[in-house]
């Protein structure tokens, strides 16, 4: 902008149609709005436009809003000449296949000066152009390749000293990925036109466009480039051609250079996480234009956090394993948003492995659990029914009701279920009836013989607990039958055996103060003889041995251990989880942590 000093205000009125406008494009209305904004676009220009993917995007390219990874906040502010600035502020809001932004543009400048007649003295005065913008993005059902279609909504406000006006106009924007790491943009500004009217006459926005391509290098696994053109055309100018590239470290560190007619411009950018600045100098004829920005982001993608989760505990210390665990419950929250409840269930159960004791996380487990066992019956409960009554219109009675059967082992109070049994009861034959019956009492023996052939494969391999077990199992559903009658009381004369030698050995290490291993066999026999009370005590007293004589060093060294089996665990190392774990039970038998992690094990290696 040129400063104005000692011009009467009637003529600079009239006069600023031209002069507040006056840039490079040659006093255009609605120049301030075709000025680089952030460092970013500042250093790159306008083939920004098809690299942009967050909040700038509400400016330069609507349409990319939707490929915002996460919700985004920028501001940012450049310096122009004689008092005048720059300033951008925008926040975009992604969903999943769309998304939604607001901004505002505003170019400031202050000191000038007017006079009602050559012969006052003067007084002081500033112009500003504001505009508010609000964008909405979707990504369109294209089958060929990625598009994605956006507008941006957006009302312009000019102040001269105490004359103000307001119009309202919109942009749309197109972009699309050919390929994989192709970019192709257009962005339609001013399909709908603002109109003002600055004191006495009236302004029209002009229309244009800006047809960017942008691709994307991968130099190796560090460093890439992405560079691109852009054809910027409004109506009564001539067409500008850009050229403009972005070099990235790790996604952690940028240089961005570009050039035009306007000059070559460049910057440099730095983020750490979800926090990011930039800075970016425009190389302009009359002098440098500076620019400075800030942008945050909020939460973690899901990329970000099964990235996180890849390198695992680094320090195996309890506020590490925090994080970690704090992480596991994010992406958690991901899965069950997705409707992917075994998945959420599989990974809050991780966390928990983390923070053992955590409330919160041990009640979220639970609500999954819960929540996964009531769709995955409802699943089946609907299936059932579907075929229960698929047969029942059939008149096949008698498989009508196995399926409706199968409802009510899941859910008990299902009255469909019941009633279209009472009506099935009806329905039957004697015959009928009878047939129901044998095949009952044939599916019990069935049932029965399964678990007796089980406990008499136990029973040869000396295994007289679980042999006990399945043969209870099978009287259950036979209670006469003699095979099972049989291998409980063989089983049974086991145990006592078994127990008796145990608890031999396990004196003998007691009496020698080496609780850990008199522990662990007491507890052995308490698991196969619960009423043992002689155990019960001799366990207690082993307890409270140990409690005593666990150091604070050792204690540290359980608590290292046990996020080393942690992390094995959650790698799928088990051989290497299990000797952790074994190192701790040495130090610690009683470390109930462990013990679950070790269960956990188990269910894995089939060992339960």
């Amino acid at each position: 902008m040129l400063k104005f000093k000692k011009i009467i205000l009637v003529f600079l009125l009239n006069a600023i149609v031209a002069s507040s406008y006056a840039s490079l494009d040659g006093g255009n209305p609605g120049d301030f709005l075709r000025r680089s904004i952030g460092a970013n676009g500042g250093a790159i220009g306008y083939p920004y436009a098809a690299i942009t993917n967050g909040a700038d995007s509400i400016f330069y390219n609507p349409a990319a809003i939707s490929l915002a990874t996460k919700p985004e906040i920028n501001f940012s502010r450049t310096w122009l000449f004689e008092n005048t600035d720059y300033s951008f502020f925008g926040f975009v809001y992604p969903r999943k296949n769309h998304g939604f932004g607001v901004g505002f543009i505003r170019q400031y400048s202050s000191d000038y000066e007017k006079r009602v007649n050559p012969y006052d003295s003067p007084s002081g005065f500033s112009i500003s152009n504001d505009a508010f913008m609000a964008a909405y993005s979707i990504k369109a059902p294209f089958n060929y390749f990625p598009t994605q279609l956006g507008i941006n909504f957006k009302g312009i406000r000019y102040n001269i000293d105490n004359h103000s006006d307001m119009g309202y106009g919109a942009d749309f924007a197109f972009m699309a990925q050919p390929s994989k790491k192709l970019n192709l943009s257009f962005v339609f500004y001013n399909f709908l036109r603002p109109k003002l009217k600055l004191v006495s006459k009236e302004i029209t926005y002009s229309q244009g466009f800006n047809l960017a391509l942008a691709r994307k290098y991968e130099v190796n696994r560090d460093i890439s480039v992405q560079a691109g053109i852009s054809a910027l055309k409004y109506e009564r100018q001539d067409e500008e051609l850009s050229l403009g590239g972005k070099l990235s470290y790790k996604k952690r560190a940028f240089l961005q250079a570009g050039f035009s007619s306007r000059g070559f411009s460049g910057g440099v950018g730095v983020k750490a996480g979800n926090y990011e600045t930039a800075y970016s100098m425009v190389f302009h004829e009359i002098e440098p234009l500076h620019t400075i920005d800030f942008t945050m982001r909020f939460g973690m993608t899901a990329k970000e956090l099964q990235n996180y989760i890849q390198k695992g505990i680094n320090k195996f210390n309890k506020e590490d394993a925090s994080r970690l665990a704090g992480v596991y419950m994010r992406q958690a929250e991901i899965f069950y948003k997705n409707k992917n409840y075994i998945k959420a269930e599989s990974t809050a159960e991780n966390a928990l492995l983390l923070k053992p004791s955590d409330k919160a996380i041990i009640k979220k487990v639970e609500f999954y659990k819960k929540e996964n066992k009531i769709r995955l019956n409802k699943q089946m409960i609907d299936r059932m029914v579907f075929l229960a009554k698929g047969y029942y219109e059939k008149k096949d009675f008698m498989e009508s009701r196995k399926y409706w059967r199968n409802v009510l082992e899941i859910d008990a109070a299902h009255i469909e279920a019941g009633e279209f049994i009472n009506k099935i009861a009806k329905n039957l034959s004697q015959e009928e009836k009878n047939r129901l019956k044998d095949e009952k009492y044939r599916q019990l023996e069935e049932k029965a013989g399964k678990f007796i052939s089980l406990a008499a494969k136990l029973l040869k391999q000396k295994k007289y607990s679980k042999a006990l077990k399945s043969a209870r199992k099978a009287l259950k559903y036979l209670p006469g039958d003699s095979r099972a009658k049989s291998i409980v009381s063989i089983a049974s004369q086991g145990i006592k055996i078994e127990i008796k030698g145990k608890w031999n050995k396990a004196m003998r290490f007691f009496n020698k103060k080496s609780y850990a291993e008199a522990l662990v066999i007491f507890k052995e026999i308490l698991e196969e003889e619960p009423k043992n009370k002689a155990a019960a005590k001799k366990i207690k007293m082993c307890e409270a041995s140990f409690r005593t004589i666990i150091s604070i060093q050792d204690k540290k060294k359980v608590e290292k251990l046990y996020y080393m089996a942690v992390d094995s665990y959650l790698k799928n190392k088990f051989s290497d989880s299990r000797k952790y774990l074994n190192d701790i039970f040495k130090i610690n038998p009683l470390n109930e942590t462990a013990r679950k992690l070790r269960e956990k094990l188990d269910k894995v290696s089939g060992n339960e």
